[in-house]
């Protein structure tokens, strides 16, 4: 048996699969075509909108919100702090039987008066922490912006081949028809016949994949929102950008705002306080002054004044008694000054140290961060220069294309072209509309790519044409 003998069972076989893949593709025609009919449109402006509400968003907020609250305790732990404090002792004496019942009573303040004083470090330390939280909290919010809109031009642009599709479907499933139609009249031989049955099965997955891909594109979207989307339509069009602004102007905006350069300074401010925090630990001495004035002498409480200040730590205090022993001394006044000086003290020379080796370190860091920013706007201003390149030229193939149509208009209805001709040219033009629309979010995020290279929070709002 030869090849030739299976050619009648080919042709039986294609003639009754015929039937079944047209009812197949019209049904999957007209469930897409519902479901876009009922679609509800959804602009980009909504989606930005929605975006301060997302839990990303939401999270870095907190981080900043515990940054400030970290700098309020810091600053309060350096302001006044006043106490109170009492007892009752009691003394009995076995011989006699007497005894005595003393209360006692006092208050104290403390502050940290001095500019070294821990709880002032802890007050810069905290200051900046909370400039690189801000600072990372706009990178997050950058980068959620872009996001949000590289995920909206790709559910966008995944409706648009979804769109293709449909019409290459129906062109597909009229060129079967029509071959199939030739075979009956035997002007159209069966590898005609299978060629076209391919190209429409083909025409089917290419829709269902197109369709799958816009609700895995709307999911992601949804997903960055945390918020559900079903059935919309996605109508913010992209624009074309222009010329992106000077160069160095950009990388010197970039130096200013990008996330990871301030917090390089930040971290770099760090590293020199704590140089001379270390260096301030070990060159002054421990030194306390203390004054005392009252009723210090006897054996009862007496009422006393006194306040201390340590010179080292930046802390003074104060203590008040009010004197409820009954005290009868005469009141004087007691003066005391106590210094200690560490002649030798490796460890506090090893902190020195460290604390210089990580100044360097932190030095080197900045310049690296300052290298990847002007490195990263260079790359992102090429990319939109190189992104806006083709624009003219894709908009040129979508003029011929509606003027391919239009020819093929005037031939049908001049009787010279059919209905297929036109839907050919048709699909063509959707398709050129296609790669012109691709070609304009490709300009349009590659700006975004550039103002977060620099950044700079995208505008919420929806782009002007």
């Amino acid at each position: 048996m030869n090849a030739s003998q299976f050619q009648p069972v080919r042709t039986a076989l294609a003639r009754r699969r015929a039937p079944a893949l047209l009812g197949l593709s019209l049904a999957l025609l007209a469930a897409t075509a519902s479901a876009q009919a009922a679609a509800t449109p959804l602009s980009l402006q909504q989606v930005l909108a929605q975006l301060p509400r997302s839990p990303q968003w939401q999270q870095s907020e907190l981080t900043l919100e515990k940054a400030r609250r970290n700098l309020e305790a810091a600053r309060a732990r350096v302001g006044l702090t006043v106490g109170l404090s009492g007892g009752l002792s009691s003394s009995t004496t076995f011989s006699d039987g007497s005894g005595s019942l003393t209360p006692t009573l006092g208050a104290s303040a403390s502050a940290n008066v001095l500019p070294w004083s821990s709880a002032q470090d802890s007050v810069r330390a905290a200051e900046r922490s909370l400039r690189t939280a801000e600072a990372q909290n706009n990178a997050t919010r950058a980068n959620l912006v872009l996001s949000a809109q590289q995920q909206y031009f790709a559910a966008r642009l995944a409706s648009f081949d979804r769109s293709v599709a449909q019409r290459t479907l129906e062109l597909r499933q009229r060129q079967l028809a029509a071959a199939n139609a030739q075979r009956e009249l035997g002007n159209a031989s069966q590898q005609t016949v299978l060629e076209r049955t391919a190209d429409f099965q083909e025409a089917q997955s290419t829709l269902a994949k197109a369709q799958q891909t816009l609700q895995q594109n709307t999911f992601a979207l949804a997903n960055t929102l945390g918020v559900a989307l079903t059935n919309v339509a996605f109508s913010t069009a992209p624009q074309d950008p222009g010329e992106p602004a000077d160069l160095n102007a950009l990388i010197a905006s970039a130096l200013k705002n990008r996330s990871d350069v301030i917090s390089a300074q930040q971290a770099l401010a760090s590293a020199q306080s704590e140089l001379e925090a270390a260096r301030r630990n070990r060159a002054l001495p421990a030194l306390t002054a203390s004054v005392q004035y009252g009723q210090l002498g006897g054996n009862a409480s007496g009422t006393s004044l006194g306040g201390s200040l340590n010179f080292k730590t930046g802390a003074a205090s104060a203590t008040f008694n009010p004197g409820l022993g009954g005290s009868t001394s005469a009141a004087s006044l007691a003066l005391s000054l106590s210094a200690s000086f560490n002649l030798i003290d490796p460890a506090a020379e090893a902190d020195i140290q460290s604390a210089q080796t990580n100044l360097q370190a932190a030095e080197i860091a900045l310049g690296l961060a300052r290298q990847g920013a002007e490195l990263a706007v260079r790359q992102q201003h090429a990319a939109l220069r190189s992104a806006r390149a083709p624009l003219e030229a894709v908009r040129s193939s979508v003029a011929a294309a509606q003027a391919a149509l239009d020819a093929v208009n005037a031939r049908f209805a001049a009787g010279s072209a059919t209905q297929t001709d036109v839907l050919a040219a048709e699909v063509n033009l959707l398709s050129a509309q296609r790669n012109y629309e691709q070609a304009l979010e490709t300009a349009q995020l590659a700006l975004h790519a550039l103002q977060n290279a620099q950044g700079l929070i995208p505008s919420l709002r929806e782009p002007q044409p």
